[in-house]
Parts: C-alpha cells; structure tokens; sequence
C-alpha cells in the first residue's frame, strides 16, 4: 500500500550516498587551493576580492582584483563541494531517522499486531475508495465479469481482488489508492473480438485500457501479443489516447514508483490524456 513511500526514502538515500562519495573527490582534487580563504570588499557596486591564507604560522594576503580569476573559481568551488557535503550528512541523517521511525500502514503490516479480534480475514475490509466518484463505482458495478482462468490468480489486492502478477498487484493498488475506478479482466469486444484487457479504467467519463506484457523476452509470448497489440490498434485504442501499456522481462521488473508515475502522468490533476491528440 504505502511501499512506494519507502522505496522512494531508500533511493534518495542512495542517491545521496552517491553524490556525497562523488562532491567528496571532487573536493580532494581542490587541495592546493584547500587552506585559502576569501574576503571581499565593495566598491561603487563592485567586488574586490583578496585571498588569505596562513603559511608557518604568518596570516598572507594576495589582492585579486575583480577579475575572475581561476584561482578565485577554484577558491569558490573547493568551499561549495565542502558546504555540500556537510548539507548532505545532514539530509541523510534526516533521512534514515525517517525511515527508521516511519510504521507502515499496510494491512499486511500492520494486522500481526493487532489484538486478534479485529484481525479480519478478508483484507477488503480495511480498504477505502479514496473518494472514488459515485459515477465510478456505478460504472464498476455495471462491468460484466466471468470465471476465467482463475487458476492463475494468486496475489490479492488492497480492495480483496486476485490478480496474476505482482506488477499487476502494484498497479491494481496504485489505481485504488488514487480512486480510479478499474476492473480486472472484465470482458470488451474490439474490433469483433473478444479481450481480456489487464484492467479497464474508467476516468472522467472516458475509459481507458492497460495491458501489462510481463514476458517480452519469451518469443512466442512476444509474437502472440503482438498480435493482440495490432487488435487493439485496429479497434480504436491508441498509446497516448487511450490504451497504456507496459512492458517487463526477466530481471528488468517495474517497481510500485514506476507504475505509479505512469498513472500520475495518465489521471493526475495537471493532465488528461487523449487532450494532445484528439
């Protein structure tokens, strides 16, 4: 539900242990110019710069002018690697006590702790609609679903619905958490077939198909869906429009951040798709 969140922590604090590691060599490069400080005074609007530094034991100056200089630059530079540096330890400090302190909301988090009498079974008990329109969940109500397959699914979602993959799981409860009203394999004829579709989303009015191809490293699984993209063409349902797609092979997995960017740039407030192209 609320792992995104966390991820999102730990990349950052991996992005900062990066930087750091880099601003600190950065800054080792600057060592002739590390023990030299800046003064300046202003003249009619105009910086006059001097360097000092200290050499056994006697304070040196050395007039600059306005110019600049390389020296100065360089100056200028070594200070700005070492004032980030210490910035950054700040913010991953921040950071870490952060994720530390943080509990997760997750059900499946959260139940084990619980006293036994209000550990529910059915994990659609503890979901919210998120403040899905009332037109939403008519419209999901309406959607005309069939056993199919049902074999297959195995992870079940925020709203108590079972899915195949665990992309699919991450999707169906990122569309849940922002109140997009969606259905799971519910039936659409296109182009005089009959589909499937991952998820069929409905969203102001229009609705919108995802399909998710989780083998694309698989020859046969690649040439049969493509196939089915070439339907899904033929009948109306264009990338950018309104059918979104996504694609995953072996080692190269899409997390709960990617998915949830999609979907942001698809319903979030700042945009609605299909604008650019109708």
């Amino acid at each position: 539900m609320d792992e995104h969140i966390f991820e999102q922590l730990r990349r950052g604090i991996e992005y900062y242990q990066r930087i750091r590691n880099s601003y600190r060599r950065e800054a080792s490069r600057l060592r002739r110019v590390g023990g030299y400080k800046l003064s300046t005074k202003e003249y009619k609007g105009t910086l006059y710069y001097t360097v000092v530094w200290t050499k056994d034991g006697v304070t040196r100056r050395r007039y600059l002018g306005k110019a600049e200089s390389y020296t100065l630059q360089q100056i200028q530079r070594k200070y700005y690697f070492n004032e980030a540096v210490k910035a950054i330890d700040g913010n991953l400090n921040a950071m870490q006590q952060c994720l530390e302190r943080m509990r997760s909301i997750d059900p499946e988090a959260m139940l084990p702790g619980f006293p036994r009498a209000y550990r529910c079974g059915d994990r659609s008990v503890y979901g919210v609609d998120n403040n899905m329109t009332e037109d939403g969940k008519d419209w999901e109500r309406r959607q005309p679903m069939e056993d199919f397959w049902d074999d297959g699914k195995i992870y079940r979602t925020n709203r108590g619905e079972l899915v195949r993959s665990k992309t699919e799981l991450v999707i169906a409860n990122e569309l849940a958490s922002r109140g997009i009203s969606n259905v799971y394999e519910t039936v659409r004829f296109i182009n005089g077939k009959r589909v499937r579709p991952d998820f069929v989303i409905y969203y102001h009015g229009k609705e919108y198909i995802w399909e998710h191809f989780g083998m694309m490293d698989d020859p046969d699984y690649f040439a049969e869906n493509v196939e089915k993209l070439i339907n899904y063409l033929n009948g109306g349902y264009y990338p950018n429009y309104n059918f979104i797609t996504t694609f995953e092979q072996e080692g190269r997995e899409l997390d709960s951040i990617f998915i949830g960017r999609i979907i942001d740039l698809w319903f979030g407030d700042d945009r609605r798709p299909g604008i650019a192209a109708a």
